[in-house]
């Protein structure tokens, strides 16, 4: 099989845990840009904070952000697909984490306009919560109560505390909502604690890169995709060749096609090698590992 596509995410797959890219992988994508392969990254980070990793490898692509809800060009800042969260639901998932003792963060899609989040200047939140909103202040926009308070490019809404208590929550979300909303529990990987994220049904890693894949003529079995964390889990499942990382969650090891190295051991890199480059160079198709 020739792959014309390599789907990443960033955070512990791409990246490694102090937020660079090892030497190797940045040759090895290299390598693979040269000889045809595109390269599509697929993160749950914010537009903004993917920006300056695109940079670092000179990717100045299409690229899936916030899980999937967005897909944005990174040289106009425009977006080229969305899935923004209706009002009535926004409504309603910003009352039920209130109800439920978490502070709501609300993500839109302002980026031009400098503006990120809405948030409430609620001293009184989770230690994680409040390190995160002093991290991002230069772009939210604090508003009394963000029950009151809504954004039609709203992409989704989320909470950051301890995994126990987001995973307790998150079971919540399921009992009340079923599947009016769709909503996963993802580690912070700048610090401590863990992402409750609510959005729209529908929605995924997988689905918007299928909108990519449908635009470049590009069939699924000619795709590798790469991930770690539960969000990855449609886009490993779907793919050619499902790429776990020798770092992801059990859920996503169980399902891939191929486990690789660590994001510490430049398992991205090791993929390329194995099922891009090495194909290349010997003009003989890649095979699916165990």
């Amino acid at each position: 099989m020739t792959y014309r596509l390599l789907a990443l995410d960033l955070d512990g797959t791409l990246l490694r845990t102090d937020g660079t890219v090892g030497e190797r992988t940045r040759r090895a994508l290299q390598a693979a840009v040269i000889r045809g392969t595109k390269i599509v990254v697929c993160t749950g980070r914010r537009f903004r904070t993917t920006l300056p990793i695109l940079a670092q490898l000179d990717l100045a692509v299409p690229v899936i952000v916030h899980g999937g809800q967005l897909i944005k060009d990174a040289r106009t800042h425009e977006t080229l697909h969305h899935h923004y969260l209706p009002e009535e639901l926004c409504r309603a998932a910003v009352k039920f984490l209130k109800r439920h003792g978490a502070t709501p963060i609300v993500y839109v899609d302002l980026f031009t306009e400098g503006t990120d989040i809405y948030l409430e200047n609620d001293r009184d939140g989770h230690p994680y919560h409040l390190r995160y909103m002093e991290r991002n202040r230069p772009h939210c926009r604090f508003v009394g109560d963000v029950t009151h308070v809504f954004c039609p490019q709203t992409i989704h809404v989320g909470a950051l505390a301890d995994r126990a208590s987001m995973q307790r929550i998150d079971a919540q979300v399921a009992r009340e909502f079923g599947e009016s909303l769709r909503h996963l529990v993802i580690s912070n990987t700048n610090d401590e604690g863990a992402f409750l994220e609510i959005m729209t049904p529908g929605s995924s890693k997988w689905r918007a890169l299928s909108v990519l894949l449908a635009a470049e003529g590009i069939a699924p079995a000619e795709v590798i995709s790469i991930g770690d964390e539960i969000n990855d889990l449609e886009m490993v499942m779907q793919a050619g060749l499902g790429v776990a990382m020798g770092n992801s969650i059990p859920a996503i090891k169980h399902i891939a096609d191929y486990v690789t190295l660590t994001n510490e051991e430049d398992g991205v890199a090791h993929v390329v090698e194995q099922f891009l480059l090495k194909e290349a160079g010997n003009d003989a198709p890649g095979t699916h590992g165990s």
